[in-house]
């Protein structure tokens, strides 16, 4: 690998292909080396880019490979930006793009789950159709001549042997990811320590008491939502009995998208967020979760899209809640709420967040001041949630603040980092606190554990 390469992205909120110098300061449009706009935005199949490769080729030099979830998947020659190459699948929900050898394209689409084969750049019309539900990504790996690909609680790879529309694939291994993950060095190597085999069980979130206590939650399991337990730090996991916990409502379900639908404060109390039901509901234990009380919030409910996606508690008493409708299309008003009860009631933010939001932090340096994250921006409330201002037009999925005051945000775009120790400087004249940060450093050593998601949305780091 050469020492210095070009790093690719895809700008969501601009539609822009952008690709950066290795080495320059990436929030400096200077650093940018190369930059294609997509012929067309929102209602169009190139809305949304969602990966771009830069591969080089024999036929036609360098070419740059880009998917738009909007359903368009195109090849371009990098020196004129001539699209040599487009396929539009609208249908298809494609997430991902790979050229193998001999000019074969590779694309991968969440809907209805699957991996299309094109013989070349001449060829709109797959040769082969391969299933993998909820397919995300695919890479070609020359060294052992393979081609990965990850959906749904997998990871798959290939062999393949011939060339073209001959190329065949078989299945050469596969890991499949059904529960929970742990490691003791600081995320280097993981040990799986829990794993599921009940088909009507999904966990979504997980969270820590202690470096002993912690839970995990399922989607409702005949009824009721199902609750893991370990008393020694992750090594075992016990389901809970059903028995203090509410029936669940028609439809209702968790998210894990922010991997906070499931948050603890002190040493016995938790909140679990819902969705999906009549009412957003947010149900409390304060015997690490053996017996629930539910309580409605005001979060848009009512709807399989809508719910309470994040909670942040800064203690057992002072709460956030944030959601909305996940659907680029479709309004959240009321999409966050604040309790003082310690999630008893629910009060409706003065002024919320712009749009639906995702995840959601107190900020550990400024007691009444958190932040919240979502596909169209984060926002800075300092007035413990009734009032939100929006600073950052990026798209994170989750936000979490550490003891030591240090703030980390991630998603579809280039995390950002708040500064540890130092107070918050929210911008009023557009300089943004996320381009002061460029790199996130290799975290110390420590445990921590995956939630058993359908991909890797959830972390809980322990000091």
């Amino acid at each position: 690998m050469p020492t210095t390469y070009p790093i690719a992205t895809t700008e969501q909120t601009t539609n822009d292909v952008i690709v950066f110098d290795q080495e320059g300061d990436w929030a400096d449009a200077s650093s940018v080396v190369w930059r294609w706009s997509a012929p067309g935005g929102s209602g169009t199949p190139w809305y949304n880019l969602s990966d771009v490769r830069l591969r080089s080729t024999k036929a036609y030099g360098s070419v740059v490979l880009v998917a738009a979830s909007g359903g368009r998947t195109a090849m371009l020659r990098k020196s004129t930006r001539q699209i040599l190459w487009q396929v539009s699948t609208p249908e298809d929900n494609p997430h991902a793009i790979e050229r193998l050898p001999g000019g074969v394209i590779v694309t991968a689409s969440t809907k209805p789950g699957r991996l299309r084969f094109y013989a070349d750049s001449t060829h709109t019309k797959p040769f082969r159709t391969v299933g993998l539900a909820l397919a995300h990504g695919v890479l070609y790996d020359p060294a052992r001549k393979a081609l990965w690909a990850i959906g749904d609680k997998q990871l798959i790879r290939y062999s393949l042997s011939g060339k073209g529309a001959g190329t065949k694939l078989a299945v050469h291994s596969r890991v499949t990811f059904k529960g929970v993950l742990r490691t003791e060095d600081g995320g280097v190597t993981w040990t799986e320590t829990f794993r599921n085999t009940d088909p009507k069980a999904f966990y979504d979130c997980v969270t820590f008491f202690d470096d002993k206590h912690g839970l995990a939650v399922s989607d409702p399991v005949d009824g009721k939502y199902r609750m893991l337990s370990t008393r020694d730090g992750g090594l075992s996991w016990a389901v809970l009995p059903s028995d203090g916990m509410p029936a669940a409502l028609d439809g209702e379900a968790s998210f894990a998208a922010s991997g906070q639908c499931l948050v603890g404060s002190g040493g016995h109390d938790v909140w679990l967020a819902t969705g999906g039901g009549a009412t957003a509901r947010v149900l409390h234990s304060g015997d690490r979760g053996l017996t629930w009380t539910a309580a409605g919030t005001t979060v848009p409910a009512g709807d399989s899209a809508k719910g309470v996606f994040a909670l942040a508690f800064r203690d057992g008493w002072h709460g956030i809640a944030v959601g909305g409708d996940y659907r680029a299309d479709q309004a959240s008003p009321d999409a966050a709420a604040v309790s003082r009860d310690g999630g008893a009631t629910w009060t409706a933010s003065a002024q919320p967040p712009p749009a639906y939001r995702s995840g959601v932090s107190w900020l550990p340096y400024a007691p009444s001041s958190a932040v919240a994250v979502g596909p169209t921006g984060s926002d800075l409330s300092t007035d413990g949630g009734r009032t939100w201002r929006t600073f950052d037009t990026g798209s994170y999925d989750t936000v979490r603040c550490a003891a030591d005051g240090g703030c980390w945000a991630s998603g579809e775009q280039r995390g950002w980092v708040f500064p540890r120790r130092r107070p918050l400087h929210v911008p009023g004249a557009g300089r943004r606190v996320a381009d002061r940060h460029r790199s996130l450093q290799r975290p110390g050593t420590g445990t921590g554990y995956l939630s058993p998601g359908v991909s890797v949305d959830a972390i809980d780091l322990l000091a």
